[in-house]
């Protein structure tokens, strides 16, 4: 039997939400966000809070209702800040 190459064993398991270049690329901005906002950038932490994370939330798949409590909770336990 011949061995599988790593492409096919991607294709064949991956989901295809995985595999949709503009999925991962809305991960990868919603990724590069929180990393910013947990090294303290404010802009980054309100964006998450905004209408476009919201839609770049939704088409990953995450809760963007959990990204708002994470991020409200960070800003909440670093500074006692009240929305």
């Amino acid at each position: 039997m011949p061995k599988k190459t790593t492409k096919e064993i991607d294709n064949r398991t991956l989901s295809q939400a995985v595999k949709d270049p503009y999925v991962r690329f809305a991960a990868a901005v919603l990724g590069q966000a929180a990393k910013d906002a947990m090294r303290g950038d404010r802009s980054a932490a309100e964006w998450l809070l905004s209408d476009q994370a919201l839609f770049y939330s939704e088409c990953v798949g995450f809760s963007h209702r959990n990204i708002e409590r994470w991020v409200k909770g960070r800003e909440y336990a670093k500074q006692k800040i009240y929305y």
